[in-house]
């Protein structure tokens, strides 16, 4: 079984989290170089920690920074669902990705500025 929480000063996702000294969580900045300082960070354990995804915010915007981790595509995907539904509980907001992917046109994104955007409160889930 798996499970998939969010990196907290309250609660660390994993063993190797330090956020309560405030840094970073140890296995984003292991298997993700993309992970800052005050990103959104979240620990998807089975079995251990096996993957990380991560949001960040940039000039009023929620950036899917990446899922980062040796996991093949339904774990990808599962992290990305799971990044998605994190934002809906959001604030109005728009939601970026720094890239073109037709992967995320079924959430609802659309080509924006050499990435994709949608507003948190269109994402869809089919």
């Amino acid at each position: 079984m798996f499970t998939i929480k969010e990196c907290t000063e309250r609660e660390r996702a994993c063993a190797e989290c330090d956020t309560e000294n405030g840094t970073t969580c140890a296995l984003a900045a292991r298997l993700c170089a993309c992970a800052e300082k005050g990103d959104r960070i979240f620990v998807l354990n089975e079995n251990g920690p096996r993957v990380v995804g991560v949001l960040g915010l940039r000039h009023g915007k929620v950036i899917v920074k990446g899922v980062c981790g040796d996991i093949d595509e339904q774990y990808r995907d599962l992290m990305i669902r799971a990044l998605l539904n994190a934002c809906t509980f959001m604030n109005p907001i728009t939601v970026r990705v720094d890239s073109t992917d037709g992967y995320f046109k079924r959430f609802g994104f659309v080509e924006k500025d050499g990435g994709m955007e949608v507003k948190n409160t269109d994402i869809r889930f089919h």
